[in-house]
């Protein structure tokens, strides 16, 4: 082998020795046709997970239907003062909004104690109170709460179920007669006459 050839020899060598290596280059994605330039941009953030729905709001209560019955139009309430002035020792006479005769009852002036006197001449011996705008009579202990009030000229009373008496006389210095055998020596739960007294 000449010199020359040894020469070219050892500088080949020598190129590929001292020559930087080649540095790594990153393929290109391949795009795809099918999609355009927003389909290849970054995929979006997922949402955050959604919260729980907040329960609905409670509806406001429906206020509860008033209770008893209303006097009619043009009635004025009678109060404590002048409820006593009319009654309060004295005998009032009860007919039923259709005018048949119902009883009699007389208010004590020594407190509160009532007596009412059916048709048949049985009495019922209780006492009253007022309860807000009623008057409540206690007859074996059963409380029966009706409204007093002035209607025109008439005085009358209704119950909290509807049923309306009218007031046809007030008389002083009436003592109730009752039948002989009283009340209080009645049975307790004894089934009452037909209808209802105004205690």
């Amino acid at each position: 082998m000449s010199w020359r050839t040894k020469l070219n020899s050892a500088l080949i060598v020598a190129t590929l020795l001292c020559a930087p290596m080649a540095t790594a280059q990153t393929v290109p994605p391949i795009a795809d046709p099918k999609l355009g330039p927003a389909d290849r941009a970054t995929p979006p953030t997922p949402e955050p997970r959604p919260r729980a729905e907040e329960p609905a709001p409670a509806p406001a209560p429906t206020p509860a239907p008033s209770t008893g019955a209303k006097p009619p139009a043009g009635a004025r309430l009678i109060g404590l003062d002048e409820f006593r002035k009319l009654f309060i020792g004295k005998t009032v006479t009860f007919h039923l909004a259709n005018g048949a005769p119902w009883g009699l009852e007389y208010y004590d002036p020594n407190g509160r104690r009532a007596i009412f006197r059916h048709l048949d001449g049985r009495c019922l011996d209780g006492h009253w109170e007022k309860r807000g705008d009623y008057y409540c009579f206690f007859y074996r202990d059963r409380p029966s709460c009706w409204l007093t009030y002035r209607i025109g000229d008439r005085i009358e009373v209704l119950a909290k179920d509807g049923e309306r008496q009218k007031i046809v006389k007030i008389e002083s210095n009436r003592p109730i007669s009752c039948a002989p055998e009283a009340v209080s020596q009645l049975p307790r739960f004894s089934p009452p006459v037909k209808g209802r007294h105004h205690g």
